[in-house]
């Protein structure tokens, strides 16, 4: 009786210090996983950035073909007038 409860007990050790192997992974995997997390949401952010000041270069452009549009047209309709 005596042998056999050594053996569980070696056997539970194993069984516990596999667990233990198996925790410290995992816990390396989410240590990694939480940096990636954090480098993807700088990226994104860094992106977010970027795309708000392309819009707003894309609307300060916008705005300055239509204010090129009015003065072609108001000049063409001065040419009009005066070739008459």
């Amino acid at each position: 009786m005596c042998r056999t409860l050594e053996d569980q007990l070696s056997e539970i050790k194993t069984k516990e210090e596999q667990h233990q192997r198996t925790i410290n992974d995992l816990n390396a995997q989410r240590a990694r996983l939480q940096t990636e997390a954090g480098e993807y949401s700088r990226q994104v952010e860094e992106k977010d950035a970027l795309v708000s000041q392309l819009s707003r270069g894309k609307q300060a452009f916008t705005q300055q073909i239509e204010e090129l549009k009015r003065h072609l047209e108001e000049e063409i309709k001065v040419r009009r007038f005066c070739h008459k």
